[in-house]
């Protein structure tokens, strides 16, 4: 049986991928080492599903839909941090603050998929939104650490992407998009 390895997260727009791409250049100048995101790479993960059937995939698409309804809302990234700390950095992350807004959308999106029988990967973990800046860190100083950032982006959809293994990484799929709710004033 054929399966896609699966994921759902929030994409972003030209402008808010320029702001990222700034914040890695600003990081390079420094003199951090490492393997950099490509910008039609970044996103910011809701769920990771991992390989799924194509029933899977649909029944992701149906809860994608359902969370949908949610409104469009904001997401501010105001400061970088390291997996699995800065002592021994091997992902370079930026990372979102959870609001409220984000919060209910991801936990919102796990109920749906829960309910369709879809296992969840990330169950039970604490979520820690992020962008992925870079992997592979190798060289970084301390200073880089206490970078604040004023970055913050308009949440306005949500993404089922699919990901590809290879020798230089991994490459996504855009499988569809699902538009959030225009905010009412």
């Amino acid at each position: 049986m054929e399966t896609q390895r699966i994921f759902i997260a929030i994409s972003f727009g030209s402008e808010t991928r320029e702001q990222i791409h700034a914040v890695q250049q600003s990081l390079v100048k420094s003199g951090v080492q490492a393997r950099w995101e490509e910008s039609k790479k970044l996103h910011l993960t809701l769920t990771f599903l991992g390989d799924l059937t194509k029933k899977g995939i649909s029944k992701c698409m149906d809860a994608c839909r359902i969370v949908s309804r949610a409104e469009a809302f904001s997401v501010k990234c105001p400061s970088l941090d390291a997996f699995p700390d800065w002592t021994h950095p091997r992902v370079l992350i930026l990372r979102a603050e959870r609001s409220p807004a984000l919060v209910h959308l991801q936990s919102h999106l796990l109920k749906e998929l829960w309910s369709r029988g879809l296992v969840l990967h990330d169950a039970g973990k604490p979520y820690q939104p992020h962008i992925t800046l870079a992997r592979n860190v190798e060289k970084i100083n301390s200073r880089s650490a206490e970078k604040t950032l004023a970055l913050s982006f308009h949440v306005t959809e949500t993404v089922l992407f699919s990901s590809t293994l290879a020798g230089s990484g991994s490459h996504y799929t855009q499988l569809a998009s699902f538009p959030l709710a225009t905010p009412h004033h």
